[in-house]
Parts: structure tokens; sequence; C-alpha cells
């Protein structure tokens, strides 16, 4: 269903990775249950490909250790990486290489860098 779905990806959006939406049917209407499981964290973001001052520059604005995970927060921080690389004249496409969810301790590791 459309709108177990969407709430699923608004859990995740939050930082519940795991979140399951269950749907049980009472009567005539639906009921969703939520398991929204723990909140994830940012446990590191790396950078592949760039010059190290580059890289440096970028990481401070980066997702930090210990933040909640958002996908937005990382697609707000790419974009802005962006034009910083544009700036410095790399024509590579800068975007996300893996996100590599650890469930057992509800962390995040993002890998971006440089595409051809």
């Amino acid at each position: 269903m459309y709108a177990a779905y969407m709430l699923q990806t608004t859990y995740g959006e939050r930082g519940y990775m795991s979140a399951h939406v269950d749907v049980k049917r009472s009567g005539e209407e639906d009921v969703f249950v939520v398991n929204r499981g723990p909140v994830f964290h940012f446990k590191d973001v790396k950078i592949l490909g760039l010059p190290d001052n580059l890289a440096q520059q970028l990481m401070k604005d980066a997702p930090k250790t210990g933040e909640v995970y958002s996908a937005a927060r990382v697609s707000d921080w790419l974009e802005e990486g962006r034009k910083q690389v544009a700036k410095a004249s790399i024509v590579q496409k800068f975007a996300i290489k893996e996100v590599r969810l650890d469930r057992a301790n509800a962390t995040v590791t993002v890998t971006v860098g440089l595409f051809k």
C-alpha cells in the first residue's frame, strides 16, 4: 500500500532506517502499525578522489559522527559540495558512491567521490 510506503519513507527520513509498517484491517478501516526500530546516526563520511585541500574544505560542513542520519542532510551537503567542486574546475560529477548501514550498531557510513 502506498500509505504504508510513505510512512516507512517518512520514518526513514528521520533516521529510522529499519522502520517497518504493517497494515491490518479493522472492520472497514486500515490500521497502520509502525515498528520504527532504532534511530540511526552517522558513523563516518568519506570523500574519495578529491584533492586533500578541497576534501578538507568540504568536510567542514559534512554530517558529523553522532548526528542523526538524514538523506536530505547528505543531499543538501552534496549540492553545496558540487558548487565548490565546480569552482575548482573539476568536471567529474561529485556524488554518493555508497551508503552503508550497520544495523547492529544503528550507524551509517556515507562515501562520496567523483564519477566520470
